[in-house]
């Protein structure tokens, strides 16, 4: 018995990650030639990172096998500051967010009572879960930081979201294998 199935969301945007999605990975960090879209002139911000989280599981003879992978859109993110060190680490921070929900999401799946009668339930329920966490935060942190002009408030975020993932390191593994009941 193979079952498969896929559900996405992104913060910002609404599209399928495509292959130059750059997927989070410990210690990897953002530069401004990753931004290739280009920036509106109308609008009053300086950069948008286009964030989310993907989740995917399939089924195999009771094994129940989760993905949850973070990733950057580069074609969907911009800058008209290429300069920017600053603004660079605050756009860093809404990919980390994203990281840092993914791997709650990861731990929530560790973590939950699998059945074959409530396998689908329960990812799809978890997955919502943390993507409305997930955008809550994006958003706390752009109206705290005012997009990163307000320094004291983006070094507290800075050290939080460090904080965080740091504590949450036990789930940076992409991949959940469950034995279903």
């Amino acid at each position: 018995m193979k079952n498969y199935f896929i559900l996405l969301s992104i913060f910002f945007l609404s599209f399928l990650p495509k292959q130059e999605a750059i997927n989070w990975q410990n210690g990897s960090e953002l530069n401004w030639k990753s931004f290739k879209a280009k920036a509106p002139r109308s609008s009053s911000y300086r950069a948008l990172s286009a964030v989310g989280i993907s989740a995917g599981m399939s089924l195999e003879n009771n094994i129940l096998e989760l993905t949850v992978q973070s990733f950057f859109e580069p074609k969907e993110s911009w800058t008209k500051e290429k300069e920017s060190e600053y603004l660079l680490n605050h756009e860093q921070m809404h990919f980390n967010i994203s990281e840092i929900h993914a791997r709650r999401l990861r731990k929530e799946y560790l973590n939950a009572d699998w059945t074959l009668k409530n396998f689908n339930s329960n990812f799809s329920k978890m997955l919502k879960k943390q993507l409305a966490e997930e955008n809550k935060m994006q958003k706390a942190y752009d109206s705290e930081t005012n997009h990163s002009i307000v320094k004291e408030e983006q070094t507290r975020w800075d050290r939080f979201i460090k904080k965080e993932l740091k504590e949450l390191n036990r789930y940076g593994s992409n991949r959940v294998v469950l034995k279903l009941k």
